[in-house]
């Protein structure tokens, strides 16, 4: 009998003990939105423009994405890209919570062309200014990203650490560097600078 709850002891401890290292090494995060390019075209970044503001995204990974934990109370977007030229476009409206992946079928100019159903609305545009000041990388044991540009607009940036988690830096402007940092993930690099009124 003593063996038997032994065993059983044992046995909740490995799966508590397994539970705990998934999660504490478990990189990802609940994202609102996925968003891949299908286009030839290289992009910066990829992201939501809603009324109050803009959410960009800067990735080593194949799809670009919006954590939920950014868009609260952001009901409908557009689909921002930012090429690698630094032309800006954008898409007709979308709803975050019908849509939780798009693909970018088209760029047209300032437009994009999406895989999925939009309507018509258009936001207040907000400024994005040159993205040249946006550094995300990995140093040592952390990840470590800074951003800075020529612009009024508040910018705020967060960056993907160790378990899903995210690093967020001050809210700043007027071309002062911000930096958040983290544990580095196991391989993904991704951050998110956040323009604001």
């Amino acid at each position: 009998m003593k063996r038997k709850i032994f065993g059983i002891g044992i046995i909740l401890l490995v799966i508590i003990i397994g539970f705990i290292y998934f999660v504490r090494n478990n990189d990802n995060i609940d994202s609102s939105i996925t968003i891949k390019n299908e286009t030839s075209e290289k992009l910066k970044a990829v992201g939501i423009l809603s009324d109050n503001k803009v959410i960009l995204n800067k990735t080593n990974g194949d799809k670009f994405y919006i954590p939920e934990k950014l868009t609260n109370k952001i009901n409908e977007v557009s689909i921002v890209v930012v090429s690698d030229t630094g032309s800006v476009s954008k898409s007709k409206a979308i709803y975050l919570k019908d849509i939780k992946a798009v693909s970018i079928k088209e760029l047209k100019g300032a437009n994009i062309e999406l895989n999925v159903k939009t309507k018509e609305k258009s936001f207040e545009e907000i400024d994005i200014p040159e993205l040249s000041g946006w550094k995300a990388g990995i140093e040592g044991n952390n990840v470590r990203g800074s951003f800075q540009a020529k612009t009024m607009t508040n910018y705020t940036l967060y960056i993907l650490g160790k378990g899903g988690r995210l690093g967020a830096s001050d809210t700043d402007n007027n071309n002062t560097e911000v930096v958040a940092s983290w544990e580095k993930p196991k391989a993904k690099v991704d951050s998110w600078v956040v323009f604001s009124k």
